[in-house]
């Protein structure tokens, strides 16, 4: 599921594993996690949540928003 080249995950118990992994920008690293389909919580660092925070407010407008409106800048 998480190619080595990109990440390496460890598992903590039967039920969580911990995922280390790095990239050019926290939105990478947020959008990868967010695609892997399942629960996460990020750890470090801790602009990691506010970059989750506001991707998932874009993808919320985006996905509410009417055909005929136009985006906001």
């Amino acid at each position: 599921m998480v190619p080595s080249t990109v990440a390496v995950v460890e598992a903590i118990d039967e039920r969580r594993s911990l995922l280390t992994s790095g990239a050019d920008s926290l939105d990478s690293i947020a959008l990868h996690l967010a695609l892997l389909g399942i629960p996460f919580t990020p750890l470090e660092p801790p602009e990691l949540r506010g970059r989750c925070a506001v991707l998932a407010g874009r993808l919320s407008q985006a996905a509410n928003r009417y055909p005929a409106e136009e985006p906001t800048p």
